[in-house]
């Protein structure tokens, strides 16, 4: 019988933030206005929590109700107002309380700053959840691979937990508020977090019972500012975290063991580096990158008493998230993956070596200023054709035909559109091929986020080959 959380010696009772509870207090009546709607679940979630606790809900959004029609057809059932396409300053008169998005670039918008002018109180979804959470919250955290390691430890859970109930949220695309009110203390969440929500963690006391950083290397600098104040936005899971509090490290970064170190001395936390893990076995996901990921799972599962033969079993019957890796099928011997949620240089690296064999690679998409210099190294490992799509496609041929570096380069072909790419490709596949998306930039260039390239590509490979068979 795996031993229940509740009675390892770690792990503090959760202990929901009354402070901030109470400085928010009863919202029934009072208007609350919904800073960002988005597209992900956390504007969702906190419109639907704050309608059911009889909140007066006003939602705006700078983008107009053409581009957020699968939102708000999610709130349809409820009663609230939509204002939308611009922040107006006159709806912070009378507002009890501002719940902002995560995505919301806060020392450039204007809307916020009226908001600070005004002394109105605010908070974001991620706060309002964690501030009333009785169970047990795992947090996890890193530049890539954070919704898989999230996604894994939830199958181990799954697979022998008997403490209460699992949950999985956060980032990973789940608001959990709507569940608080189902959830005790034998209970446990695993929950996924952005630097972007972990941005404002410090404005609560409450934290995470057991931590999980997988990685961290250069991302969103362009919200952050630099490096350094990126990783300082992810120490803010164990900053100011209860003695004792377990923190997982993936990888083998000594610079990042080095400051989550100096963080957590300041706590007494203990630090275990999943790293030093024995490499996993069987798994059905390709790449040293899911096996670190499997390693930070483990250790959490194991941390958690649970029975390891079952955690190394629900490991290996993981299959993965939508758009990370995913296989898409196999067609006249050739096999598409889907891994659209790539969108730096350092995800695209690690998927292109995930294979034991050279690649047919799509790649592109958004072009934006950033360094290439490993990409283009992993691009002449292990892919054996490049077809290019967007800016970000155009950029990246040209740097690899420039590239001085010895070795074969691939054969690069640059298609108009996306669909374009995507069919050369698909005529390009030979019996025994890998084709990848794999695109190492942003989506916002053809399609509204990573999700709906990702669809396109099986929908284009899947239409390939109905019609050419």
């Amino acid at each position: 019988m795996p031993a229940v959380i509740s009675s390892a010696p770690w792990r503090p009772r959760p202990n929901p933030d009354a402070a901030t509870i109470a400085a928010i207090g009863d919202l029934s009546g009072k208007r609350v206005v919904v800073m960002g709607l988005g597209r992900f679940g956390g504007g969702i979630g906190a419109a639907r929590w704050l309608a059911a606790h009889d909140a007066r809900v006003i939602v705006t959004d700078l983008a107009d109700r053409a581009a957020l029609s699968d939102s708000i057809a999610q709130l349809a059932d409820i009663d609230l107002r939509f204002e939308l396409g611009g922040h107006r300053a006159d709806l912070l008169t009378d507002a009890a309380l501002v719940v902002v998005s995560p995505a919301v670039p806060q020392e450039r918008s204007p809307f916020f700053a009226e908001i600070v002018r005004r002394n109105v109180p605010w908070t974001t979804e991620i706060n309002l959840f964690l501030a009333r959470c009785p169970a047990t919250v795992i947090g996890v955290t890193g530049s890539a691979g954070k919704s898989t390691t999230t996604a894994m430890i939830h199958a181990g859970l799954s697979a022998s937990w008997s403490g209460g109930a699992c949950y999985m949220g956060g980032n990973i695309g789940r608001s959990l508020l709507a569940d608080v009110a189902e959830m005790s203390e034998r209970d446990v969440v695993v929950l996924e977090l952005s630097s972007f929500q972990l941005a404002d963690l410090p404005r609560i006391a409450r934290r995470p019972e057991l931590a999980v950083l997988v990685n961290a290397f250069p991302h969103h600098i362009d919200r952050h500012g630099s490096f350094d104040a990126y990783v300082d936005a992810k120490l803010n899971i164990i900053r100011g975290a209860t003695a004792c509090t377990p923190v997982v490290i993936g990888g083998h970064d000594d610079r990042l063991i080095a400051r989550v170190r100096d963080v957590a001395d300041s706590f007494g936390g203990s630090i275990i580096r999943a790293g030093d893990e024995p490499p996993p076995t069987g798994l059905t996901l390709p790449g040293a990158h899911n096996a670190d990921n499997a390693r930070c799972a483990t250790v959490v599962c194991r941390l958690l008493g649970l029975d390891a033969d079952r955690t190394a079993a629900a490991l290996r019957e993981f299959r993965g998230l939508p758009h990370r890796l995913e296989f898409v099928g196999l067609f006249n011997g050739v096999r598409y993956y889907n891994d659209s949620k790539a969108t730096c240089p350092t995800t695209a690296t690690a998927s292109l070596r995930a294979f034991d064999r050279p690649v047919i690679a799509l790649m592109g998409g958004k072009a934006r200023d950033v360094s290439l210099d490993l990409l283009q190294s992993a691009i002449r490992e292990s892919a054996r054709s490049l077809f290019c799509f967007g800016g970000g496609g155009a950029i990246l041929a040209d740097a690899v035909r420039l590239d001085a570096t010895c070795g074969p380069r691939p054969v690069i072909e640059i298609a108009a559109t996306f669909g374009e790419a995507v069919a050369s490709a698909c005529r390009a596949a030979r019996d025994g091929d890998i084709v990848l998306l794999v695109p190492g930039f942003e989506s916002y260039d053809e399609f509204p986020n990573y999700e709906h390239r990702g669809r396109a590509f099986a929908e284009i490979v899947k239409r390939f080959h109905h019609v050419n068979d």
